[in-house]
């Protein structure tokens, strides 16, 4: 009975994002076989927002875009056989005008910043910059998922509260 009326929740929210009733009710049922454990209302929520961020209602494969967002927001409750297709590749770099790029799963978000000003990023080996080579994979992984997971506050001005672990 849990399980149907967080289905019947969930549906809502993704009709709320543009999708039929129909596809909102499919995409929903996947959502909740996909993980080893039963997500909270607040969890599915920002599933969704994430997701729909990348154009859920796009014609692309939505299950693998859940995918891609389950990997990076909770990488501990996702089955092997529900990982992404596309490999981590995980990706920090500096772009022009002040702005650092972060990449996963063939997923980005733009965030401004400078790592020219970081001396944890900007590491320089006989006066050239070693960039992001020369930070541990775990921290890497660990600052680009408070990106993805931190974005959508910070584009609408949001407040944050970070509370539990900080890495995976």
């Amino acid at each position: 009975e849990n399980r149907s009326e967080m289905l019947q929740v969930v549906t809502k929210k993704l009709a709320k994002v543009g999708l039929s009733e129909e596809d909102a009710r499919n995409l929903a049922h996947e959502m909740l076989k996909m993980l080893n454990v039963n997500l909270t209302l607040r969890q599915y929520d920002r599933w969704i927002s994430r997701a729909s961020e990348d154009n859920l209602r796009g014609t692309q494969d939505r299950r693998e875009l859940l995918c891609r967002h389950a990997a990076i927001l909770f990488p501990q409750y996702l089955p092997p056989e529900n990982h992404p297709r596309d490999p981590e590749n995980l990706k920090i770099e500096q772009l022009p005008g002040e702005k650092v790029k972060f990449s996963m799963y063939g997923l980005s978000r733009i965030m401004p910043g400078a790592l020219t000003r970081c001396k944890l990023f900007w590491k320089e080996e006989d006066g050239i910059p070693k960039g992001q080579e020369g930070i541990p994979e775990k921290m890497r992984r660990t600052l680009a998922r408070l990106v993805f997971a931190l974005f959508p506050a910070q584009t609408r001005s949001e407040p944050v509260l970070l509370t539990g672990p900080t890495s995976h």
